[in-house]
C-alpha cells in the first residue's frame, strides 16, 4: 500500500524530466553559444536568447526525428501524469501501463535515432539528453510497476 506512493513519485518525475528535456533542456551546446535542442535551435549571447537559424547538415528527416522526439516526449509526459494519478488513486490500471510503455518506447526509439543520426556538429551533449534518459528509465519502472499489478 505505502510502496505505491514511491511509483506515483516516480512517474511524476518522470513526466517533469521529460518535459524539462524537450521544454528547457539543451541537447547540444555549441562553443556556449548556440543550444540545439529538439524543437529548434537558439543563440544565446550575454545572458540574451534569440531563435536560430542554423544550417545544419541533417536533412529534412533529421529534423522530423526532433519533432517526433519532442511530442513523443510531452504525449507521454501527458500520460505518465495521468498514470500517476490513478497510481495515486489506489487503482492499477493495465491498459493505462501498456499505453505508456508504449508511448515511452515510440519515444526513445525517436529520441535514439535523433541523437545517432545527428549532423557532425562542433558541440557536445548537454542536459537534454540525460533528463531524457532519466525520464525513459522513471516512466518504464513506473509503467512495468503497473502492469504487474
Amino acid at each position: 500500500m505505502k510502496r505505491r506512493w514511491l511509483f506515483v513519485i516516480c512517474a511524476l518525475a518522470s513526466a517533469a524530466s521529460l518535459s524539462v528535456s524537450v521544454g528547457a533542456g539543451r541537447w547540444w551546446t555549441i562553443s556556449n553559444e548556440f543550444e540545439i535542442g529538439p524543437f529548434g535551435a537558439q543563440q544565446c549571447t550575454s545572458g540574451e536568447c534569440r531563435p536560430a537559424n542554423l544550417p545544419l547538415d541533417g536533412g529534412p528527416a533529421w529534423e522530423r526525428l526532433a519533432i517526433a522526439t519532442g511530442a513523443g516526449c510531452l504525449i507521454a509526459s501527458l500520460l505518465l501524469l495521468i498514470l500517476a494519478a490513478t497510481l495515486a488513486a489506489g487503482r492499477f490500471p493495465k491498459l493505462l501501463g501498456k499505453t505508456v510503455l508504449s508511448a515511452l518506447a515510440t519515444s526513445a526509439l525517436a529520441g535514439g535515432l535523433f541523437i545517432a543520426l545527428a549532423p557532425n556538429m562542433a558541440g557536445s551533449l548537454d542536459r537534454g539528453v540525460a533528463f531524457y534518459a532519466l525520464g525513459i528509465v522513471l516512466g518504464a519502472i513506473a509503467s512495468i510497476k503497473v502492469m504487474r499489478g
